[in-house]
């Protein structure tokens, strides 16, 4: 589980919740949380906001993420 993932289901909220109060599309907020989708500097200040994270500690997830599939890929 990402770890942004991991907030939105520690404070409770679905998907759609959270896409609905950070004004984001709820596919992208799935997609963001797979990893499959980078953040924009806007988006990640209102999801951070909404999920009570940092917008750069969000950018830092999305790119340690990165890294952690590409090393479960390789071995």
């Amino acid at each position: 589980m990402s770890k942004i993932r991991a907030a939105r289901v520690a404070k409770g909220l679905t998907l759609r919740q959270v896409a609905d109060m950070s004004g984001l599309d709820p596919s992208s907020v799935s997609r963001i949380e797979r990893g499959l989708l980078g953040t924009r500097p806007d988006s990640a200040r209102r999801l951070g906001a909404v999920l009570g994270i940092d917008a750069a500690d969000i950018v830092l997830m999305e790119r340690n993420g990165a890294a952690e599939a590409v090393e479960e890929k390789s071995a």
